[in-house]
């Protein structure tokens, strides 16, 4: 795991100059000491959506503009780090997809975003707004965005 001391040994030995996260629990302080400039990737528009699952909670919401994925610097708080870019997706195929699309385009985007932050180029901004805090829907939420929506993710 990122934040056992046999990682934080290895990371000491490496002396990585960055690293890029993605689906992880939260990275403790430690362990992003040793890993140099970090990124993540958020399924979601923070800080509005962070946490789990922000696509499904943005369509129950209503919200279905705040579909996308984030690119924020890592830090020890959940999909906190202010953000280095921003992708906003429409709603194509239905929400079954919507995180594939996100992934996709992330795909296409990430080595620029990189190499441009990497290069000390990109100007991370803080993170403005209200922070929304999610986690798994329960099958009562998915039911009920359902019914509503008339669509079943």
């Amino acid at each position: 795991h990122i934040n056992d001391s046999s990682c934080h040994e290895l990371l000491e030995k490496l002396q990585p100059i960055g690293a890029f996260v993605y689906g992880s629990s939260i990275v403790g302080k430690k362990s992003l000491s040793l890993l140099g400039k970090v990124l993540n990737a958020h399924m979601g528009i923070v800080p509005q959506y962070r946490g789990a699952k922000s696509e499904f909670w943005a369509l129950y919401r209503g919200e279905d503009d705040q579909i996308g994925y984030s690119i924020h610097e890592c830090m020890s708080e959940l999909d906190g780090g202010d953000l280095v870019f921003q992708a906003r997706l429409p709603l194509v195929n239905g929400p079954s997809t919507c995180r594939v699309q996100s992934l996709i385009h992330l795909g296409g985007e990430l080595p620029k975003v990189w190499n441009f932050h990497m290069k000390g180029k990109s100007e991370p901004l803080e993170q403005l707004g209200d922070v929304g805090l999610y986690s798994t829907p329960r099958l009562w939420h998915r039911f009920k965005l359902g019914w509503r929506r008339n669509f079943w993710i």
